[in-house]
């Protein structure tokens, strides 16, 4: 399954659904093409996620579910307790707690969709947003022209620096230059990118082109990048995203990056780092 698909059956936005996979709930297959190939255990352990988060359970609590350290019985228990100092929507959650431990002893015998129902319709009939997963998000920017046009202005700045130096330093013309000028002339921007993308970003979390867009590069801890993630960030960029400026070759790359972007596919130069 596509994470569409995924999106569609288990009622999840696929940022929830980044996020999960992120914590390692599930793992699904990432294909040549950049999608990945989700599995009906990685449905079900989404919608048993999106039935026990929309019961505040915490997602410690979740994890030692699906890994055995704790039965299900022991964290309803302690959630029926904690949710009984509480009032209104909370005390729904915690009849359905009830209603899940009379049912069974453990999750792989209970079906999630039933308890779904009755939690969504509590939150049509209250108007509350209690039970929600909605928090449950990486902070991604699934913004493929604004990140493009960022791009776009750091390679300018790029191609300034480099035509400045061959101006007013090595005094070479701008114009008509031969086959062997301008593969320099792309060797000397990949050059640049190298060496003060992954700067920028270790300092400052941004670059001038990203700063213009208002965007900020910080890993899932919402801290800046190392030099060296920043400096393997920027390689990925340049070879999967940009296909290293070879003519063709790389508005192909720029298209097919453009169509994962487009879908909320994470890039694979934010996969892991950011």
């Amino acid at each position: 399954m596509k994470v569409k698909d995924i999106e569609i059956r288990s009622g999840m936005d696929r940022s929830n659904i980044r996020f999960y996979e992120r914590e390692g709930f599930i793992n699904p297959e990432r294909l040549e093409n950049g999608y990945r190939e989700y599995t009906e255990d990685d449905l079900n352990k989404l919608v048993w996620i999106k039935l026990l988060r929309s019961l505040q359970i915490s997602l410690d609590d979740v994890k030692s579910l699906f890994s055995d350290e704790k039965s299900l019985l022991e964290v309803l228990k302690r959630q029926v307790s904690d949710l009984e100092e509480t009032k209104g929507d909370i005390l729904y959650a915690q009849q359905i707690c009830e209603k899940i431990r009379q049912s069974g002893s453990h999750i792989s015998e209970l079906n999630p969709y039933e308890y779904l129902e009755l939690i969504e319709k509590k939150k049509v009939d209250s108007g509350h947003d209690y039970f929600t997963v909605k928090k449950d998000r990486l902070p991604q920017v699934f913004l493929p022209w604004t990140r493009f046009f960022a791009r776009s202005l750091d390679l300018a700045l790029y191609v300034l620096l480099w035509g400045s130096i061959q101006v007013f330093y090595l005094h070479v013309p701008l114009v008509n230059k031969s086959i062997r000028g301008l593969i320099l002339d792309v060797l000397m921007i990949v050059f640049f990118m190298m060496i003060f993308e992954p700067i920028l970003i270790a300092i400052t979390g941004t670059t001038i082109g990203k700063s213009v867009f208002g965007l900020k590069i910080k890993t899932f801890e919402m801290t800046k990048l190392s030099y060296g993630d920043a400096l393997r960030r920027t390689y990925l960029v340049l070879v999967d995203g940009m296909g290293l400026l070879i003519p063709i070759y790389s508005m192909i790359r720029l298209f097919k990056s453009y169509k994962l972007c487009s879908d909320e596919e994470v890039l694979q130069w934010d996969e892991g780092l950011a």
